[in-house]
């Protein structure tokens, strides 16, 4: 007889264990059944209206849109370059009148009728660093035969760097 009572009580454990079990696994199905509904009733998502990206689009959606770039907010003034003084120019290169008209190719004789249009190439120059070497120069004794060099001065040789590369180093 207690064998029968302790078979039921293990079966009735079991059961309540089954019980919670299928009362987490009902919510959690309640759950995925509302997503499930949600994802169902959005109407027309695609890559073009949400954060998906054009592989998740369905067969039956539109082509993307492509926006032709203007290059600047409409309404805002253009940022023209500002033109460095002539004196800044190292090497300006001119290119002389145009020979004959753009329009109807007649020649085109006489001298420059306005100011000309300009584009300046700013380049860095091609050698960044100067190098200065300091020297000392030796002398030999003619009576001992000792060579004896000229020394360099301490600001020299405190440094091999000089202070505009220094700065920008540290």
């Amino acid at each position: 007889m207690a064998e029968l009572l302790e078979r039921d009580r293990r079966r009735e454990a079991e059961y309540r264990e089954l019980e919670t079990k299928y009362q987490v696994l009902q919510a959690q199905y309640r759950q995925l059944e509302t997503k499930c509904r949600e994802l169902e009733t959005r109407p027309g998502v695609n890559a073009s209206n949400s954060s998906l990206p054009p592989s998740a689009n369905p067969p039956d959606a539109s082509p993307p849109v492509v926006k032709k770039r203007t290059g600047r907010q409409p309404g805002h003034p253009p940022h023209l370059r500002q033109r460095l003084p002539l004196e800044r120019n190292t090497q300006p290169i001119h290119h002389y009148y145009p020979s004959t008209c753009e329009g109807c190719r007649h020649a085109l004789p006489g001298a420059d009728v306005a100011e000309p249009r300009w584009h300046q190439v700013v380049e860095l120059p091609p050698r960044l660093v100067d190098v200065t070497e300091h020297q000392a120069h030796g002398r030999r004794c003619p009576r001992c035969g000792e060579v004896t060099w000229a020394e360099f001065p301490a600001a020299v040789r405190a440094h091999v760097f000089g202070p505009r590369l220094g700065a920008v180093m540290s």
